[in-house]
């Protein structure tokens, strides 16, 4: 489990200078949203039998200074494929990674969400952009009425946070074939925004100093 104090420096420089900052400062030149969706490039080679991987990127650092639901949009498309080969398929999984915080705490997500793709390159070509508003969760009980109790995943579109750190990482695999080593490249897209966003400066008391909010809650970005 890592630490608040932890989870924030983690992305220290990428907020350098801007996290007390609001959207009614005038010294602020980007809306405080401005990292809360990103699009990247991806590149891994094509494993054999088993899969190889690129390093983790990161896409969005969220810094909203009061607990809030989320909703979130995630998608990819390739940019670069192995030539085709029709008599074999190419296996590639996505997967979204999420460190989310509230307060003083923060839990890691492992593959939150997960696209998987096998088909030869040329369908996978034509694929176009794919992408979801919903994810799944770790297995849990969810009867208990059975002999014994079942577990499964279930659908979310939704989570809790304060502080949300999302990456990305791309896996192939072509088993024995001629497509093992090849490159393979997608573009991957991670959005997020509040269930309900209610600005609480919008609301602030006579002194139109926000001093009402003890938390500070008007200063996320």
């Amino acid at each position: 489990m890592l630490g608040r104090r932890a989870f924030i420096q983690s992305g220290a420089l990428a907020l350098a200078g801007c996290a007390l900052e609001t959207e009614d400062d005038v010294s602020f030149a980007l809306a405080p949203w401005h990292l809360w969706g990103n699009a990247i490039p991806l590149n891994t080679k094509v494993g054999g039998i088993g899969f190889m991987q690129t390093n983790p990127g990161q896409l969005v650092k969220v810094n909203y200074a009061r607990p809030e639901t989320w909703r979130f949009l995630f998608g990819f498309s390739f940019l670069t494929l192995p030539p085709n080969d029709a008599a074999n398929k190419l296996t590639v999984l996505v997967d979204f990674d999420l460190i989310v915080g509230i307060g003083r705490t923060s839990i890691s997500m492992h593959s939150f969400a997960q696209f998987s793709r096998a088909d030869t390159p040329s369908n996978l070509a034509a694929l176009g952009t794919l992408w979801t508003t919903a994810a799944y969760t770790s297995p849990v009980t969810v009867d208990y009425t059975a002999a014994a109790p079942v577990s499964a995943s279930v659908p979310v579109e939704t989570f809790v946070a304060q502080d949300i750190q999302c990456s990305a990482r791309v896996r192939a695999a072509g088993g024995i074939t001629g497509l093992a080593g090849k490159p393979l490249g997608v573009q991957v897209h991670a959005y997020f925004a509040p269930n309900v966003h209610i600005r609480p400066e919008w609301f602030t008391d006579e002194r139109g100093d926000g001093s009402r909010f003890r938390g500070q809650e008007s200063g996320g970005t």
